[in-house]
Protein backbone atom coordinates (compact mmCIF):
# COMPACT_ATOMS: atom_id res chain seq x y z
CA UNK A 1 0.00 0.00 0.00
CA UNK A 2 1.09 3.12 -1.13
CA UNK A 3 0.33 6.81 -0.10
CA UNK A 4 0.73 9.93 -1.53
CA UNK A 5 1.78 13.24 -0.26
CA UNK A 6 0.71 16.17 -1.90
CA UNK A 7 3.84 19.13 -1.85
CA UNK A 8 2.85 22.92 -2.45
CA UNK A 9 4.10 24.47 -5.77
CA UNK A 10 7.49 25.30 -5.29
CA UNK A 11 7.85 27.66 -8.38
CA UNK A 12 4.78 29.30 -6.02
CA UNK A 13 6.92 29.31 -2.28
CA UNK A 14 9.92 30.98 -4.23
CA UNK A 15 8.08 33.18 -6.06
CA UNK A 16 6.54 34.62 -2.65
CA UNK A 17 9.75 34.18 -0.69
CA UNK A 18 11.42 36.56 -3.48
CA UNK A 19 8.44 39.10 -3.08
CA UNK A 20 9.36 39.70 0.88
CA UNK A 21 12.41 40.56 1.38
CA UNK A 22 12.82 39.11 5.04
CA UNK A 23 12.08 35.40 3.29
CA UNK A 24 14.84 36.24 0.42
CA UNK A 25 17.78 33.77 0.27
CA UNK A 26 21.07 34.51 1.58
CA UNK A 27 19.57 37.85 3.58
CA UNK A 28 20.04 36.10 7.22
CA UNK A 29 22.63 37.62 8.80
CA UNK A 30 24.41 35.70 11.24
CA UNK A 31 24.16 37.08 15.29
CA UNK A 32 27.42 37.48 17.23
CA UNK A 33 28.12 34.66 18.97
CA UNK A 34 29.51 34.75 23.06
CA UNK A 35 33.01 33.68 23.42
CA UNK A 36 32.81 30.38 25.36
CA UNK A 37 33.58 30.87 28.78
CA UNK A 38 36.57 29.84 30.10
CA UNK A 39 36.92 27.29 32.78
CA UNK A 40 38.43 28.26 36.59
CA UNK A 41 38.90 26.76 39.77
CA UNK A 42 35.81 27.36 41.54
CA UNK A 43 38.71 28.51 44.57
CA UNK A 44 41.96 28.80 45.28
CA UNK A 45 43.78 25.62 47.43
CA UNK A 46 46.02 28.09 48.92
CA UNK A 47 42.51 30.17 49.91
CA UNK A 48 40.83 27.41 51.40
CA UNK A 49 43.38 26.20 53.22
CA UNK A 50 44.22 29.48 54.25
CA UNK A 51 40.25 29.84 55.17
CA UNK A 52 40.43 26.56 57.14
CA UNK A 53 43.67 27.25 59.46
CA UNK A 54 42.47 30.78 60.45
CA UNK A 55 38.86 28.86 61.86
CA UNK A 56 40.70 26.28 63.42
CA UNK A 57 42.99 29.46 65.48
CA UNK A 58 39.67 30.93 66.19
CA UNK A 59 38.05 28.23 67.46
CA UNK A 60 41.46 27.08 69.37
CA UNK A 61 40.92 30.74 70.87
CA UNK A 62 37.36 30.00 72.08
CA UNK A 63 38.65 26.85 73.64
CA UNK A 64 40.95 28.29 75.34
CA UNK A 65 39.07 31.74 76.64
CA UNK A 66 36.55 29.22 78.36
CA UNK A 67 38.97 26.73 79.69
CA UNK A 68 41.46 29.11 81.15
CA UNK A 69 39.61 30.30 84.62
CA UNK A 70 39.29 26.68 85.15
CA UNK A 71 43.31 25.83 84.98
CA UNK A 72 44.30 28.98 86.92
CA UNK A 73 41.31 29.33 89.54
CA UNK A 74 41.26 27.80 93.38
CA UNK A 75 39.20 28.13 96.21
CA UNK A 76 41.04 29.45 98.76
CA UNK A 77 39.95 30.85 102.37
CA UNK A 78 35.89 31.26 101.75
CA UNK A 79 33.76 31.27 104.50
CA UNK A 80 30.84 28.61 104.36
CA UNK A 81 28.01 29.06 107.10
CA UNK A 82 26.42 25.44 108.76
CA UNK A 83 22.84 25.54 110.08
CA UNK A 84 21.46 23.57 112.42
CA UNK A 85 21.50 21.82 115.62
CA UNK A 86 24.68 22.32 117.72
CA UNK A 87 25.35 18.49 117.39
CA UNK A 88 25.15 19.22 114.04
CA UNK A 89 27.29 22.37 113.35
CA UNK A 90 29.59 20.40 115.90
CA UNK A 91 29.70 16.87 113.51
CA UNK A 92 29.74 19.07 110.34
CA UNK A 93 32.57 21.40 111.79
CA UNK A 94 34.94 18.33 112.72
CA UNK A 95 34.40 16.46 109.65
CA UNK A 96 35.25 19.88 107.62
CA UNK A 97 39.06 20.27 110.48
CA UNK A 98 39.38 16.62 110.10
CA UNK A 99 39.74 16.44 106.16
CA UNK A 100 41.60 19.73 106.19
CA UNK A 101 44.35 18.63 108.22
CA UNK A 102 43.90 15.16 105.94
CA UNK A 103 44.83 17.34 103.03
CA UNK A 104 47.29 20.10 104.26
CA UNK A 105 50.81 18.89 103.78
Amino acid sequence: MTSTIDLPDTAAHGEAARAHPAHAANTHTPRPTKPAPTLKPHTRWGRAIGIALGAAVVVALIVVAFVWPTITSSVKDIPIAIVGTSEQVTAVTDSLNKQAEERSP
